[in-house]
């Protein structure tokens, strides 16, 4: 399951995908929260649009980079639209027949698993956090 807070704004910027892959080689599970900034224009374009790539991803990569090459080309896509909604992401995979999650988060969202009393959780990117604000201002 999952859980959304509207926190102090009067509205709820976030959308969210639960969805499964079963084929005859793979069963995933993935789940993404996509945080609205500014609007909901962008997390709905990443909802409306995430499976539909990362499926077309898949049939040539592994997880990961399907990640990776979804959230740059849905990133880019939607800079195109000139709008001044944005949003942050976290994403996981569970791979039922590997055994393995795979987990990404951009921005502040974070994911945070637990089993068999095990902790993980994703560090956010946030430009307050030197590391990375070392890692932004290489990047330009």
């Amino acid at each position: 399951g999952f859980s959304s807070l509207t926190g102090t704004r009067p509205t709820n910027e976030d959308t969210e995908i639960i969805e499964c892959i079963e084929t005859q080689d793979v069963h995933l599970t993935i789940i993404a929260v996509f945080d609205g900034h500014g609007g909901q224009q962008a997390s709905l374009y990443c909802k409306e649009n995430f499976m539909s790539l990362f499926k077309a991803y898949l049939r040539e990569f592994g997880v990961c980079e399907a990640i990776q090459k979804v959230c740059s080309q849905l990133d880019a896509e939607f800079c195109d639209l000139n709008s001044q909604a944005g949003t942050t992401a976290t994403i996981a995979v569970y791979d039922l027949k590997n055994q393995q999650v795979v987990t990404a988060n951009i921005g502040d969202s974070r994911t945070i698993l637990s089993f068999s009393n095990q902790f993980f959780a994703t560090k956010d990117h946030k430009p307050s956090d030197e590391a990375e604000k070392a890692r932004i201002e290489q990047a330009g």
